[in-house]
């Protein structure tokens, strides 16, 4: 696939990377950007049913955070949400470069990876479950690969 343009790219802008060898950062940027707001969205809108579902249940506050923390059957769907809307983030990174590269997912997931550092620099700590938290710094990468090829296949 190496030299093959992507037809669906859009035109190079001034101020990026073109060169030979080089990349732009858009699809980077992008994939990362798409991926960040669709796991937000699906994993906000997951919490919010499920607190609001034990906030009818009459469960104390205390208990519903404990739940959303270490509970499997809560975290487990949650981390195949992960997995689907970070490789939607790898799809449109690849996507939109204009050589069709596994680069732009890899470089996207890095990018992920970088707000999720910064995310998890809380000055407090939450009641996580281990297991849950090694699989929160591992699904990325392999979930934008997954995206880029997938988008790969569908060019």
């Amino acid at each position: 696939m190496t030299g093959h343009v992507n037809p669906y790219a859009p035109p190079a802008a001034k101020g990026e990377l073109n060169g030979d060898g080089g990349y732009r950062f858009g699809p980077i940027f992008v994939g990362a950007a798409v991926a960040f707001g669709l796991y937000s969205f699906a994993t906000q809108c997951m919490g919010a049913f499920i607190m609001w579902t034990l906030k009818q249940r009459g469960t104390p506050l205390n208990q519903m955070y404990k739940f959303m923390y270490t509970e499997p059957a809560f975290l487990i769907p949650l981390h195949i949400i992960a997995l689907v809307t970070l490789a939607a983030g790898g799809y449109w990174a690849t996507r939109l470069g204009r050589e069709v590269s596994l680069m732009h997912a890899f470089f996207a997931g890095l990018v992920f990876l970088l707000g999720e550092l910064v995310l998890s620099l809380q000055p407090y700590s939450l009641p996580t479950a281990p297991w849950s938290e090694v699989l929160s710094w591992i699904i990325p990468m392999p979930a934008f690969l997954l995206g880029g090829l997938l988008a790969r296949r569908a060019l």
